[in-house]
């Protein structure tokens, strides 16, 4: 073993020389974290420009007197508003419209927490502020019993909040439901605090805290398809968790720890590594002989899934799924910088606005002349071959922990059991490897009860609207085939 480990320490020393002396001799490397992260992101659709402004919307209608002056309502409204107080802009919704409140501290903070507001307004727009809210881009809350009237004042019945839920949830937004109960007329009835989620999980956070330790009373529901929280146990912030032996050594991958990524709160790694993919399978297979101090069973492991806060599917089962996305991501890389460039203009002779002389070398290479971008250099995805049997997710690691501690339950990932030689993978710059959803389920679980309610207008019937908008929403937005966290590896 001592021959062995010399050995590869020899080839991982000539790895890296060559890793160097190849990236300063082709250039720029397109290879940044800023990059990376854009590439990561460049489909969800408010990377790089996201609304920080957050509203509140509330029902004035008349029946929502009967939900303030019931249990422990009218303080949550009331200590909410004083933690949101300068934070957002509120909304009143009643008599069909919805009208900004423009009132100073004091008197927002008396109109919303006071009962009598409620008592005169009929019909609150409640479809009109969905198809408003998850339209846009902004985070929000809408308070109300979620009862709609149409214009001749019926009561609606339909699951008209499903395409609104699904249009939000496509943008890879997320919506909590925090509910409590009041009666009307003797009847059961909910009120719903529903906070419509960005990325940017600014305004639950804020939610959360003006509720904290006052020991309130609610139920909560996640509606999401994207709703994963990762961690990560790692032995330092510039080392992943790649295999490491006996004496903290990286071995196997020789990752370049100064431009290692680890972005699990995007969920996300990027692994520049200083060897080739024959020579970390090499190192690897090695590695797993009998007598090896510290043997190696995984190329990653010491993620962690929060499996406790994933509501609204069960995840039957994990995968991995592995693609070539070196042509697609240095294509894009390219189209970045050129789309970031700003030409200067001048005009010629027959009044034509044109590219001036002194434009820098890279406008006139991704520019016409009249300014416009080159056709060639506007972004088109490139394909992205998949790499079948390369790498499989460790499904006895995946159920053992899970059943331990689902908080805490790990992902490991390793080689294939039908990979083996790297020829299929070695002309692979940068390689993603994603962690899919192969099986999953909705937890349709207390939605009946949570989010229906007894009829006011109709004896006997309940309404069901946001029951089965809520559940045809599930059914509908599955996440089976999403990748829920992506490990980027370079190799040279």
């Amino acid at each position: 073993m001592i021959r062995k480990n010399l050995f590869l320490g020899l080839a991982l020393c000539v790895s890296a020389a060559a890793f160097v002396a190849s990236c300063g001799s082709t250039g720029e490397d397109v290879y940044t974290a800023e990059n990376i992260e854009a590439y990561q992101m460049k489909d969800c659709q408010d990377y790089g420009n996201p609304s920080k402004a957050k509203s509140v919307y509330i029902d004035f209608s008349n029946g929502m007197v009967n939900a303030f002056t019931q249990g422990d309502n009218a303080q949550m409204l009331n200590y909410l508003t004083q933690r949101l107080t300068g934070e957002v802009k509120w909304y009143k919704l009643g008599g069909n419209e919805i009208t900004e409140l423009d009132y100073s501290t004091t008197q927002l903070f008396n109109k919303v927490t006071d009962p009598k507001s409620y008592s005169s307004e009929i019909m609150a727009p409640i479809e009109e502020t969905f198809k408003r809210i998850t339209g846009g881009s902004e985070e929000a809350i809408l308070v109300s019993d979620c009862e709609e009237y149409t214009a001749d004042r019926k009561e609606q019945f339909e699951n008209f909040e499903k395409k609104y839920f699904t249009e939000w949830l496509k943008k890879g937004n997320t919506i909590d439901f925090f509910i409590t109960n009041f009666k009307e007329k003797k009847k059961d009835k909910h009120l719903y605090f529903i906070v419509f989620n960005t990325p940017a999980n600014e305004i639950k956070g804020l939610v959360e805290k003006a509720w904290q330790d006052r020991g309130y009373s609610y139920t909560t529901y996640t509606l999401s398809a994207d709703n994963f929280a990762f961690s990560t146990k790692y032995p330092s912030v510039d080392q992943g968790g790649n295999y490491y032996d006996e004496n903290g050594q990286d071995i196997v991958c020789v990752v370049d720890k100064p431009n290692y990524i680890n972005a699990s709160d995007c969920r996300y790694e990027y692994y520049p590594c200083l060897q080739p993919w024959s020579d970390i399978y090499k190192n690897a297979t090695a590695l797993m002989e009998q007598g090896v101090p510290k043997p190696f069973t995984h190329l990653f492991r010491n993620l962690y899934l929060d499996m406790s806060k994933v509501t609204a599917y069960t995840i039957d089962k994990l995968d991995v799924r592995v693609t070539d996305v070196t042509e697609d991501f240095e294509f894009y890389s390219k189209t970045r910088k050129a789309a970031a460039l700003t030409p200067k203009m001048t005009t010629d002779a027959s009044g034509n606005k044109v590219l001036a002389d002194d434009n820098e070398a890279d406008v006139y290479t991704y520019y016409n002349n009249d300014g416009t971008l080159k056709k060639e250099w506007q972004y088109v995805a490139k394909p992205t071959p998949e790499l079948p049997e390369v790498m499989t997710l460790d499904g006895t690691l995946f159920a053992n922990t899970l059943k331990d501690n689902p908080a805490e339950t790990e992902l490991g990932v390793t080689f294939h059991p039908n990979f083996k030689s790297a020829d299929a993978i070695s002309a692979c710059r940068l390689v993603r490897i994603d962690i899919v959803i192969a099986e999953c389920t909705p937890n349709f679980g207390d939605i009946n009860a949570n989010f229906s309610w007894e009829s006011v207008t109709r004896p006997g019937k309940r309404n069901e609207s946001l029951q089965e908008s809520v559940r045809n929403t599930l059914l509908d937005m599955s996440p089976k085939g999403k990748a829920i966290y992506t490990y980027y590896v370079r190799t040279f």
